[in-house]
């Protein structure tokens, strides 16, 4: 029996790169139609997702690159993803009672703890809870103080 092999991680992370970049493009020209103040957040998300897509498609492109080739990217951990599943659905129904930021906390600290299920000691408790504490800050910060945008109020923030 000939084995089948699953697509190799560079050429899904190539593919990844791809849609990013078409993604990009795509909010940054439907973004014209938009207010400006309106069309701040889609074009700063679009500059991120061009940036990402960028970074990958040249770790992956350049020559030299045989890691990502290595390791065949064949079985999917379905009950990590069936958990990320339904931490996203519980984020969506608990914004409006306990509120948007300590949702995305809860959400990031819990994926992140899931994610890191090959992590030992201090990184698999430490590293999650600094992630989800930082990035929680930084959308604080991007979505309140610097957009303006108005998000469900929660218990604390």
């Amino acid at each position: 029996a000939v084995a089948v092999r699953g697509p190799s991680l560079r050429v899904l992370n190539l593919g990844l790169a791809v849609v990013l970049l078409a993604l990009a493009a795509i909010m940054g020209s439907e973004a014209r139609f938009l207010s400006e103040m309106a069309a701040e957040l889609p074009v700063l998300v679009a500059i991120g997702f061009a940036v990402l897509g960028v970074i990958i498609l040249v770790a992956n492109v350049r020559p030299g690159v045989e890691d990502a080739r290595a390791f065949p990217f064949t079985s999917v951990p379905w009950g990590q993803l069936g958990a990320v599943a339904v931490a996203v659905v519980l984020l969506a129904l608990g914004t409006e009672t306990i509120g948007f930021y300590e949702c995305a906390f809860v959400f990031l600290l819990v994926t992140t703890w899931l994610l890191s299920a090959g992590e030992r000691g201090a990184h698999r408790t430490l590293l999650p809870l600094g992630f989800a504490a930082g990035f929680t800050v930084f959308v604080y910060v991007m979505f309140k103080l610097v957009l303006g945008i108005p998000t469900p109020p929660g218990l604390i923030v």
